[in-house]
């Protein structure tokens, strides 16, 4: 995994410009939204660190390496299983988020935070429902019938470029969480009121759009360097390891936080 960055990553609006648009939305005469934006990055910046070491977010992020391993066989349930992630029946969106519980419980992640474990929880059980969305055979536009494979998603990701995708997905998901989440924190520490606050929070959640694309925007570059250590991973007998999957969270989440960083400073 290289430590290439070539220039900003372009985004169709700047941090500050997200967090302007929410703060006018809100309703609120003055607010010190320059402020809020750079405390919700530094807030992101320093939780960032802490992430490639919480065993309950390698714990999700392993789950889905894992289900797309699978996806490389013919018949993917009985390689799931193999891996040790035991779907009952076919793999719906239900199905898969018990089966997440059940591998997390199974690895028994000692080293985690709840408030972590909790925000990556949501964002797994998100990128699964939209991947599947996205990626089943129902949803495949064709001239000819399709024969219904309830696999398909995964064996989409199971290659590299689908791998890419799916990583991005969930990077986003996680990082839109988490920039809400400290974002609501930064305004609730710069309003003075708590109708301020109320209106604030609202503004957030009945944009969260503006967010979540932002975020999905900034973890493009995580795409970059996924599918060679994917392809890496997928050739080994064994799902990959908490040391395969904390290296892979530590190379990205350097690139994030010096993302961030870039975005702090411009702004």
């Amino acid at each position: 995994m290289g430590h290439l960055r070539t220039g900003n990553i372009p985004k169709t609006r700047k941090w500050r410009d997200v967090v302007f648009s929410i703060s006018s939305l809100s309703g609120i005469g003055d607010i010190p939204y320059d402020e809020i934006a750079e405390k919700t990055l530094e807030a992101s910046n320093q939780f960032l660190r802490r992430l490639p070491y919480d065993e309950a977010f390698q714990c999700c992020f392993q789950f889905l390496v894992t289900l797309s391993i699978a996806g490389r066989d013919q018949d993917v349930g009985k390689s799931a299983k193999n891996f040790g992630i035991n779907i009952e029946g076919e793999p719906t969106k239900i199905k898969l988020s018990k089966a997440l519980r059940d591998w997390i419980d199974a690895n028994h992640p000692k080293s985690y935070d709840s408030e972590i474990a909790s925000l990556a929880r949501q964002a797994t059980a998100d990128t699964i429902a939209s991947w599947i969305n996205e990626n089943s055979s129902a949803n495949q536009l064709s001239l000819f019938s399709v024969e219904e494979d309830p696999y398909r998603p995964w064996r989409v990701s199971s290659k590299g470029d689908g791998f890419c995708k799916l990583t991005r997905s969930f990077f986003s998901n996680f990082t839109s969480r988490y920039l809400n989440f400290f974002l609501s924190r930064a305004a609730n520490s710069n309003l003075k009121t708590y109708d301020e606050r109320r209106k604030f929070n609202d503004a957030i959640n009945k944009n969260s759009e503006k967010v979540a694309q932002h975020a999905f925007e900034t973890t493009k570059l995580v795409q970059s360097f996924s599918a060679g250590w994917f392809n890496k991973q997928s050739k080994k007998e064994s799902a990959p390891s908490f040391h395969d999957i904390r290296g892979f969270l530590i190379h990205s989440f350097e690139k994030l936080r010096e993302e961030f960083r870039i975005q702090k400073e411009g702004q």
